[in-house]
């Protein structure tokens, strides 16, 4: 049974080139407006340790291009390709990651549905550290992969887990990344507040759910409070930008 208050309302996930957005059909606050996604808006948070990260992963590139020739001659050819390789390291290290991403969602959602492929090897240790997370947890998944939206704020997300511990209504987002940033927490405490709009389950308590090694390990958070508040500072900040990038 859909406990949605706008049960009626369509929301889609829209992209063209590098843009993404979200739209509404059926809420006359919001259809007809493209919102921005979550992601998007805290894209204008400054990420001064980026720097060295790309720094570091392009002096590995060329460790890696230049190793195989120590103690001979560095010819120019060689020079030229280490620099070229360190020029795309970093992207290719953010795409790898994307990747993983990507693939660790789509394990937890095909086991949610029940399409999980057991001679798909890949998949095997996000599938392991779900399924013993929701057994030792006693999590009842409700949602996943929900679209949501703020119709006062006018923004849009997608919730990766939403449901159940005992009584308790949670969101989840999954991460697979190297760590957890301030960042993830804003992101998290957007999607509450969208829900809480248009949602009859009151979310309570937040988390984010991180792939350690073999395992997903949780960080919780408050709803609300400063990690709402750094989102709706990004959110204005993100318009003001937009405003002059059109203007």
């Amino acid at each position: 049974m859909d406990s949605s208050l706008t049960s009626l309302v369509k929301v889609e996930a829209r992209s063209k080139g590098r843009s993404r957005w979200y739209e509404t059909t059926g809420d006359p606050r919001t259809d007809g407006l493209r919102l921005p996604t979550v992601t998007s808006v805290l894209g204008v948070i400054a990420k001064p340790a980026l720097i060295p990260w790309s720094n570091k992963q392009g002096r590995l590139a060329v460790a890696d291009a230049l190793t195989p020739y120590v103690g001979e001659i560095l010819t120019a050819a060689m020079l030229q390709d280490a620099m070229e390789r360190a020029g795309k390291r970093p992207e290719e290290t953010r795409n790898e990651a994307a990747e993983r991403g990507t693939m660790g969602h789509a394990v937890v959602q095909a086991l949610i549905e029940g399409r999980w492929d057991p001679f798909a090897a890949d998949w095997n240790p996000t599938e392991r550290a779900f399924l013993s997370w929701t057994t030792e947890s006693k999590f009842r998944t409700a949602y996943s992969e929900e679209a949501v939206y703020s119709p006062s704020l006018l923004y849009g997300g997608t919730v990766d887990l939403a449901g159940w511990h005992d009584e308790e209504f949670w969101l989840y987002d999954l991460k697979f990344g190297a760590a957890v940033y301030p960042e993830h927490y804003y992101q998290l405490a957007a999607y509450a507040q969208a829900w809480n709009e248009t949602h009859r389950e009151r979310v309570g308590n937040l988390a984010i759910l991180h792939m350690e090694g073999d395992r997903l390990v949780a960080f919780p958070c408050p709803v609300g409070g400063d990690n709402l508040e750094a989102f709706r500072a990004a959110l204005a900040l993100y318009r003001i930008q937009r405003l002059k990038k059109e203007g």
